[in-house]
């Protein structure tokens, strides 16, 4: 469905972002056109880390089973503080235990290493061009005028709007300290001197995502590359092409569409739209085209990118964090056997070039050397800002990902917040491109989306002041080991399961109790489900559908059919139950268990995923009142 006209979406951005955009408007009914100012997708890994929430978007999307097979799967967050992972630590040596840390007894941590060879390698050229789909880049402000600049502030910030509170979903498992006396391999034997031994460290904090209220409770880990190459055959299975080495000039709306100018090796054209998304990463040419810009914190923090071979004797099986006085660090396990590490740094000199040297000794300082760099597949340097712009929507013209928000890369939620961004978007705008929807429902994605922003930016902020602040980071770190509830906000609030949007305009209805989700959370999975053939199923697949889905424990033929007349033509009516004929099988009642809703209730879930509606007395009024909100206003 590629084309231009009065009724085509313009996505300009071809990166995760605007591929994952062009996907969602395609399957929802959209006409789309997608152009892209590079005339080759890039090689640079950029953003690895896929969470567990876009990864419930992928799967609804048909994109995750090819992700699985490349990525790699982690499935811890490990912290550790302000010490080197691999020096003696005085209190292990002479038989002291710590306890609640937070982490399980006899996770992989670095062996002692008794030489540590310097590694040399020529130096690998600088890379210049912004990061797109969800990557840090600096801002570009509107032509003719500088950033602000502003002095960042450490302060407390209150739990964030559009967030939920961390799920208890499995039950907690406490690190088992080792019995005294016996030795392990992190006490050694009563017998042994008492004088401190270089001894390996477990880590500060270990957060396991087991505990997460996903399908999917793992990281993925996938260079950009892959990633959006498995974006793109989705959306040419879709019938678009997505046109490169297209460049964004201008854009002129006015009350009946936008006139966009491009650029490209053909020349200059000008084209009309109805609509038009801003994909196009942090030196957006669409968000300048509409007059606004990035506002936030402009004392920029530098970073070292390394894409790198490297060997080491940790496991592949977490993400390892690095609160160190000198910056936070980062180590992303990747397929192949590479990693992706990142560091905090000093402003570099103008046009320093990043070496293979220079990545070692980063490594040195921050993990002790437990990375061996032996090659490099990209190093770059990148000036990391804060900040969002103060509307999602301008007119006729709309922003996402990186156009929208710019962070640190601590937490690796960059392109992840683009995506679902897109994904909560999509959808909205398709309604209302196909003329089924007022263009009011759009203020609605800024409604939803621009808290979520706003929280990841502090989020980010706070994680990266906080590796440096020696006393913030004693409390939060004591307070994250020791607090399991704690620990389970933080894993959630990092791998964005927690989002909802509860205060939404367009989601309504009530809860079945406290512990039953709200209008405006995420639908949880229903464990045990069956179509009426026996065959397995989840809500991922049957989001796989355009539109709605309806779920519903009732049963009578003739109130179905009211139900799918009050929801006039928006998706599928589904009747659930524990002795289906039709419809889904749940022999163990989950829909009524976890949703609430008892013998008559619905649950009216979003092509995002989320509940647009949620009540225990289905009736085809509430859901006739529901779509007049949505389509209406």
């Amino acid at each position: 469905m590629t084309g231009s006209g009065q009724d085509t979406v313009l996505v300009v951005g071809a990166g995760p972002v605007g591929l994952t955009l062009a996907a969602e408007l395609v399957r929802q009914g959209a006409r789309v056109r997608v152009v892209e100012e590079l005339t080759e997708p890039t090689t640079q890994s950029r953003a690895v880390v896929v969470h567990p929430r876009t990864q419930e978007h992928l799967a609804a999307m048909g994109v995750l089973d090819g992700m699985v097979r490349e990525a790699a799967a982690v499935t811890a967050l490990e912290i550790y503080a302000g010490h080197n992972p691999r020096q003696p630590d005085r209190r292990q040596a002479t038989g002291e235990t710590r306890q609640a840390t937070g982490q399980s007894g006899g996770q992989p941590a670095v062996p002692q290493r008794t030489t540590e060879p310097a590694a040399t390698s020529p130096s690998t050229p600088q890379q210049t061009a912004p990061p797109t789909g969800g990557q840090p880049a600096a801002p570009q402000p509107t032509a003719g005028q500088a950033p602000p600049r502003t002095t960042p502030q450490q302060t407390a910030v209150p739990p964030a709007a559009g967030r939920a509170a961390a799920p208890q979903t499995a039950p907690h498992r406490p690190a088992v300290p080792p019995t005294v006396g016996q030795p392990t391999a992190h006490q050694p034997p009563q017998h042994q001197p008492t004088q401190p031994q270089p001894v390996v460290r477990q880590p500060t904090v270990r957060l396991d995502t087991g505990r997460l209220a996903t399908r999917y409770p793992r990281i993925l880990d996938l260079p950009q590359p892959r990633t959006e190459a498995l974006l793109a055959e989705r959306v040419a299975e879709l019938g678009v092409q997505v046109e490169r080495g297209v460049a964004l000039e201008s854009l002129k709306q006015d009350s009946g569409g936008v006139t966009a100018t491009f650029t490209s090796a053909a020349g200059r054209e000008r084209s009309r739209y109805a609509w038009v998304v801003g994909a196009d990463g942090g030196h957006s040419t669409t968000r300048t085209a509409v007059g606004t810009r990035i506002e936030g914190v402009f004392e920029g923090q530098h970073f070292l990118f390394a894409d790198v071979a490297a060997t080491t004797e940790f496991a592949p099986d977490a993400v390892r964090m690095f609160a160190h006085p000198a910056g936070i660090g980062g180590a992303f396990p990747m397929p192949g056997g590479r990693t992706r590490l990142l560091f905090q740094v000093e402003p570099p000199p103008p046009g320093a070039v990043p070496t293979i040297a220079e990545t070692q000794a980063l490594v040195d300082e921050r993990a002790g050397g437990a990375w061996r760099v032996t090659d490099a597949h990209w190093l770059t340097y990148f000036e990391i800002h804060h900040g969002q712009v103060p509307r999602y929507r301008h007119g006729r013209v709309l922003l996402a990902g990186d156009a929208a928000h710019i962070h640190s890369p601590a937490g690796g939620q960059g392109m992840n917040t683009g995506i679902h961004d897109a994904v909560n978007l999509a959808w909205k705008l398709a309604l209302v491109s196909t003329g089924r929807a007022d263009p009011v429902l759009l203020d609605s994605y800024h409604a939803e989306r621009h808290p979520v922003g706003a929280s990841v930016v502090k989020q980010t902020t706070r994680m990266t002041d906080t590796a440096t602040d020696r006393g913030l980071r004693t409390l939060a770190l004591f307070l994250a080991g020791h607090l399991p509830p704690m620990r389970d906000e933080l894993i959630s609030g990092i791998s964005e399961v927690d989002i909802h949007y509860r205060h939404s305009p367009i989601v309504t209805g009530h809860a079945g109790s406290r512990r039953h989700p709200r209008p405006g959370d995420h639908a949880p999975d229903l464990p045990g489900l069956r179509t009426a053939d026996g065959t397995p199923t989840c809500l991922d697949e049957l989001l796989r559908r355009p539109g709605h889905l309806l779920l519903t424990a009732v049963q009578d033929e003739a109130v179905l059919d009211r139900f799918r007349a009050a929801l006039a033509g928006l998706g599928t009516v589904v009747p659930v139950s524990r002795t289906a004929a039709t419809g889904l099988h749940d022999p163990e009642d989950s829909f009524a268990t976890h949703y609430g809703t008892g013998d008559h209730g619905l649950a009216l879930i979003r092509p995002d995923g989320y509940l647009g509606l949620i009540t225990r007395e289905a009736t085809p009024a509430a859901v006739a009142s529901y779509v007049q909100r949505l389509l209406h206003g």
